[in-house]
């Protein structure tokens, strides 16, 4: 007997198919069936159980490695960086009480002396008035050589803030390198680009591994004090701060397949947590951006480091004398063109007008003038530490647009060239300075004027027998 149609009326009954064994589908239906609500909300509550003793399962186990457990956002920050930079972000950190003191990191003995010595604090001169802020945690960090047992009882570092110069950052990190991992976030603020890349490159070779990056520029003008931890604000600025991920092609060893990550770091909460604190400190004067519109704020200082800096080292003069020289204009006018050919190339700033290849060259030009003409008779500091043999950032702004360019292609014999000169004149000026003989003042005892013993006659002294006898010859 064919099955008999559903009637329309939904409150008619329905046939049931009776089957030989004498049971009926909806009677076993509703018998597996019985209360669906019921039973997904039990199935959730196992589910749920199931997550809350996994998270205790990983809990206990971070115990053990406290620095492998999921991310925990942190409010601590600690700042590396003995420079005018390194004491400003210090200083206006200690002026916020929403987070906890932050941890100023110093790695020379005799600085920690005067650390000391100045009551813990630090000065800054605005305008008139004095602001000394001791609200501020010093750790002593001495670089070692080798493997250290004590390293194993050093504290993680979520938050780091780095002002060293672009040069020294990589040696600088390789002394904490223990201390940071895929939850740390570090904060470049730097003149130079690349320093994320070569940070990755020697210590965090492995995607999975590496820290968030955020790049910051700094605009606020300072200038130094009497005393060691004493700085004053020329002009007031802002920090302009990105989260940054370091380009793959610069940091060699690439895993077989590329990460896309979900959703981007930009909007991760690794990268978004430490961005959002910083900016809500008000002396701080953070604001967080995009990388495209950062690296629009970011590039013309970079050029002017990387174009102005090697030539006022080259002819060891100062920035004002390098327009006036029309060879030294000529090879500035070539080192331009090149670098706005690489900022024109780079995928970040793809798609912005400015950066189009027939506008970035006057503009880079009218910046880097205006650059020049604003530094007046001041010395570049490329060229200081060069005269005295040391290293400089001549990697991370000129080499910067020489390994992109290189990258993506392009010509960039000039900026090559003039990156080979400075670095053959540090090492030549280095030589020399280890040749020298070091000059010390000779000891002075110092003399005390002789005053004669009053005349006495002593019959019964006794002398020593060798001078008893050159008496007697003397006699």
């Amino acid at each position: 007997m064919p099955d008999a149609p559903l009637p329309k009326n939904p409150d008619a009954p329905v046939l049931e198919k009776t089957e030989s064994n004498g049971g009926s589908e909806p009677e076993t239906a509703r018998e597996r069936y019985r209360n669906p609500t019921r039973e997904f909300f039990d199935r959730l509550n196992e589910a749920e159980l199931d997550e809350q003793k996994l998270a205790q399962t990983i809990r206990r186990e971070g115990e053990k490695k406290p620095w492998t457990d999921l991310f925990k956002p942190s409010d601590l920050i600690h700042v590396m960086g003995l420079n005018i930079q390194g004491r400003y972000v210090a200083h206006t950190l200690a002026g916020a009480e929403t987070i906890p003191p932050p941890i100023y990191m110093i790695n020379r003995l005799n600085l920690l002396k005067r650390w000391v010595k100045a009551g813990k604090c630090l000065k800054l001169h605005r305008q008139n008035e004095v602001i000394v802020r001791d609200r501020i945690k010093a750790q002593f960090t001495p670089p070692t050589q080798g493997y250290d047992p004590r390293k194993k009882n050093d504290e993680h570092i979520s938050n780091l803030i780095v002002t060293v110069p672009a040069g020294h950052t990589v040696e600088a990190l390789g002394q904490i390198k223990h201390r940071l991992d895929h939850n740390s976030t570090i904060v470049l603020i730097q003149e130079g680009l690349g320093v994320a890349e070569a940070i990755c490159k020697a210590y965090f070779p492995i995607e999975s591994q590496r820290p968030v990056f955020i790049l910051g520029h700094m605009t606020t003008g300072l200038g130094l004090g009497d005393e060691t931890f004493e700085f004053g604000e020329v002009r007031p600025g802002r920090l302009f701060l990105t989260v940054y991920t370091p380009q793959s092609d610069n940091i060699g060893p690439v895993a077989p397949i590329a990460i896309k990550k979900h959703p981007p770091t930009l909007y991760q909460r690794r990268g978004s947590h430490l961005i959002k604190l910083l900016t809500s400190i008000p002396d701080l004067n953070a604001t967080g951006h995009r990388t495209d519109d950062f690296l629009q704020l970011k590039l013309p200082a970079v050029a002017f480091r990387a174009v102005a800096d090697p030539l006022a080292t080259i002819l060891d003069s100062t920035y004002d004398k390098i327009p006036e020289n029309p060879h030294a204009r000529q090879l500035m006018d070539k080192l331009l063109s090149e670098v706005a050919d690489v900022v024109s190339h780079l995928p970040e700033l793809k798609g912005l007008e400015q950066f189009r290849v027939a506008n970035t060259l006057p503009f880079m030009r009218s910046e880097v003038f205006h650059r020049l003409k604003r530094k007046g008779t001041s010395d570049s500091p490329m060229r200081r530490l060069t005269a005295r043999g040391l290293d400089t950032d001549v990697g991370y702004v000129t080499g910067y647009f020489v390994m992109r360019g290189k990258t993506l292609g392009l010509s960039v014999n000039a900026l090559d060239s003039i990156w080979s000169a400075v670095k053959a004149k540090q090492k030549v000026l280095a030589e020399q300075r280890k040749r020298e003989v070091p000059f010390e003042v000779p000891y002075q005892p110092k003399l005390v004027p002789h005053v004669p013993e009053p005349y006495t006659h002593y019959p019964d002294r006794l002398w020593p027998m060798p001078l008893k006898n050159i008496l007697n010859k003397i006699r």
